[in-house]
């Protein structure tokens, strides 16, 4: 009986382990994410309350918008990198 008390808690702490993990990815997924679209939606905010006259540059709010584009880009390696014994 022992054995199999140890066998579950073995099993258990496995588990817990992997959610650990699959958490901090899909934390990091959320934290990628958020730093990338946050320019691209402020410059939207900013434009949307000032008009016209608060408007960026084209240039920049290119980049801000493929710097949003660049998040999905990036899903596929922090999975490969994050995801190795998950």
């Amino acid at each position: 009986m022992n054995t199999l008390i140890k066998i579950s808690k073995l099993r258990l702490l496995g588990l817990l382990m992997i959610s650990f993990q699959a958490t901090r990815v899909l934390a990091i997924v959320f934290a990628c994410f958020f730093i990338c679209w946050t320019p691209f939606f402020g410059g939207n905010l900013v434009l949307g309350f000032c008009g016209k006259r608060c408007a960026l540059p084209p240039t920049i709010a290119s980049f801000f918008l493929w710097l949003g584009y660049f998040s999905s880009t990036i899903n596929p390696l922090i999975y490969t990198i994050f995801n190795r014994f998950v």
